[in-house]
């Protein structure tokens, strides 16, 4: 199930178990390879060297400066290529433009039911699978947002990802221009706006409670800067885990913001996200934003924005014709379902090691290898939707570290030496060695902080709220 990042990262997993001539299904309601990068915005590029972003252990063949972050385009080239790449030895049939609407198990195989997109489930337009494994790859099974929904008739409305973004109506404007959030998307739209538009025009932030960002030049150094300036993620990692304590979120990120691990744009935020900008893109977005408005949308009413502060709310004049730009957070709280269920055959490795890609990688390895059943049960978990929000990206580091320590316990060095998408790799061996070494001697800690901090797993029973 899936056809994106993470699903692509278990395809190229099940290529190294699976023999020549096996057949492999691949279920996606999108009508190719890709995921979310099929409908993201044009103008989004990655967050870290490209070389990092990848399937397993395939390579980019792509020739850039390392420090590159690839574009749209460029990204969606190289996951078209894989499954040729990675798995060329295998008959593999994508079901492009199906949804998965159930699955059973029988005689010790999954049966698996798709129908076409936009159909019922009327047992003429049904497609049964019978296979010996089911891997649930869907990722975060991100979809860009609608337009924000506004009552003026006076003002236009888009979303991100609208194709009139880049064109001449848009970009000729001399309208203001409103981007609601304050996350990574946001400030891609700004850069986009300040780049592209060909005249001077108002450029207004609408921020929430404003968001932390990870320092570009600190998490990836370029040159030799490699060797002797930046934070390993590993030890980025164990330092966030040992500084927090559950409830200190805030003093964690002044404190990674007085190291210059982390940075805020307008004022300290009130979420992190992981999301990654250089100094420069800062430093562009602060000159170039005319306003920025610590609030949440709640309408346009004519040419009166309402914008609701705490329990608060105010009123700001807008000009006829501005534009609102929608984006805001594409990250939702999914259903949860345990990582390993109907005795091994169905594995649904989610976000157990941070991102998608990185746990389907894992995981699948665990799980080709008999393995998981023996790590399962141990996986912590956090929500996305935790309150307060700031707590998520705390949270996440003792998550990761810690179902990182119980994994590798049960898979060979081989598998982590071979994965292309380890952004340690970004630094030298020595200083991964460091890293790693770093880890394993606070092993305990790490492990007896996730049982204090984590009360949930990847192997509770199912969660439809």
């Amino acid at each position: 199930m899936g056809a994106g990042y993470a699903a692509l990262n278990g395809l190229n997993v099940a290529a190294k178990y699976l023999k020549k001539g096996e057949r492999v299904a691949v279920i996606d309601k999108n009508d190719t390879w890709g995921g979310q990068w099929i409908h993201q915005y044009d103008f989004v590029r990655l967050h870290q060297p490209y070389r990092m972003f990848t399937a397993g252990d395939q390579k980019w063949t792509l020739d850039r400066d390392p420090s590159y972050l690839a574009t749209r385009r460029e990204v969606m080239d190289h996951l078209l290529s894989i499954p040729a790449v990675s798995a060329g030895h295998l008959q593999i049939r994508p079901l492009f433009g199906h949804r998965y609407t159930g699955h059973r198990i029988r005689d010790g195989r999954a049966e698996v039911d798709a129908v076409p997109v936009g159909t019922g489930t009327a047992a003429g337009r049904t497609v049964r699978i019978r296979a010996r494994r089911l891997l649930k790859a869907t990722g975060a099974d991100i979809e860009m947002l609608p337009p924000f929904q506004l009552s003026s008739a006076k003002v236009r409305s888009v979303s991100v990802s609208d194709p009139v973004l880049q064109t001449a109506e848009f970009l000729e404007s001399s309208a203001p221009v409103y981007i609601i959030g304050g996350g990574k998307t946001a400030m891609d739209t700004v850069g986009h706006v300040l780049a592209q538009s060909r005249t001077r025009r108002a450029l207004h932030l609408i921020l929430g409670s404003g968001m932390w960002f990870f320092v570009r030049d600190n998490s990836y150094p370029s040159g030799l800067g490699r060797y002797t300036r930046g934070s390993v993620a590993g030890d980025a990692l164990l330092h966030i885990a040992q500084m927090f304590d559950g409830t200190n979120e805030a003093d964690v990120m002044a404190a990674l913001e007085r190291e210059g691990m982390v940075m805020s744009i307008f004022g300290p935020g009130g979420n992190c996200r992981n999301g990654l900008l250089s100094l420069a893109e800062r430093d562009g977005i602060r000159a170039g934003v005319t306003e920025v408005h610590r609030a949440h949308l709640v309408d346009v009413d004519g040419t009166r924005m309402i914008l609701r502060e705490g329990a608060g709310r105010r009123e700001v004049s807008v000009a006829e014709d501005s534009w609102f730009v929608n984006c805001t957070s594409h990250l939702r709280q999914f259903p949860h379902e345990p990582i390993l269920q109907d005795s091994g055959i169905t594995c649904a490795p989610q976000f157990a090691l941070g991102f998608t890609g990185t746990s389907a990688y894992f995981v699948s390895h665990l799980w080709f290898r008999n393995k998981l059943a023996a790590v399962a049960p141990e996986l912590f978990r956090v929500r996305l939707d935790v309150e307060p929000k700031l707590r998520f990206a705390p949270q996440v580091a003792v998550m990761v570290l810690a179902n990182m320590v119980l994994a590798s316990a049960h898979l060979p060095p081989s598998i982590p030496m071979m994965f292309e998408g380890d952004v340690n790799k970004w630094y030298p061996v020595h200083r991964q060695i460091r890293a790693i070494a770093r880890i394993i001697a606070a092993r305990k800690e790490i492990l007896d902080k996730a049982e204090r901090l984590l009360n949930q797993r990847f192997s509770d029973a199912p969660e439809f709220d």
